[in-house]
C-alpha cells in the first residue's frame, strides 16, 4: 500500500537561456531542436535548483509556437535534494505574446525518488536565441511513501 503525503502546493519561477542545435523548414513550419546547458536553468520558489532542458519546438506559418521537452532538474525540493525529470509542453500564439504551459514530474532520485507533481507554467519566457528569460511556475506535489 502507497501512503502519501498532503499535496503541497508550489510556486516560483524558472529562468532559462535557449539556443538551437538544428532548425529545419518543411511546409512552411519551422522545427526546431533546442536545449539550455551553460548557464543551466535557475529554479527559485519551492523548487530551488538548476536544471539542463531538451525540447522540440514548431513554428507555425500562422505565428504559433508549440513546444514540449524535458529538463533534468537538480536540486531541493521541501529540504529534500536529489534530481528530477520533468516533462514540460507549452505554446504561444506568435512570437511576441507570453507561453503557457504544463509540467509533470516523471521520475526522481535520492531525496526526490518518490515526488509526485504537475502544473502549469506562464510567462514571456526568453527573448531570443542565447538571451535569459523567466516564466512562472505553479503547481501542486507530494511525496509517495
Amino acid at each position: 500500500m502507497t501512503h502519501t503525503t498532503p499535496h503541497t502546493s508550489v510556486l516560483g519561477k524558472w529562468c532559462y537561456t535557449p539556443f538551437i542545435k538544428d532548425s529545419r523548414s518543411v511546409d512552411d513550419n519551422t522545427f526546431l531542436e533546442a536545449y539550455t546547458k551553460d548557464p543551466p536553468d535557475e529554479w527559485t520558489g519551492n523548487l530551488e535548483g538548476k536544471s539542463e532542458d531538451t525540447y522540440n519546438a514548431v513554428i507555425l506559418p500562422t505565428g504559433k509556437w508549440d513546444a514540449g521537452g524535458v529538463a533534468l532538474f537538480d536540486g531541493t525540493v521541501d529540504n529534500r535534494k536529489g534530481a528530477l525529470v520533468i516533462w514540460f509542453t507549452g505554446s504561444r500564439p506568435d512570437a511576441t505574446a507570453d507561453w503557457s504551459g504544463k509540467w509533470v514530474i516523471l521520475r526522481g532520485t535520492a531525496g526526490l525518488a518518490n515526488l509526485r507533481g504537475e502544473g502549469t507554467w506562464w510567462g514571456p519566457g526568453a527573448p531570443d536565441v542565447g538571451k535569459r528569460g523567466c516564466v512562472e511556475y505553479s503547481g501542486k506535489i507530494h511525496f509517495d511513501s
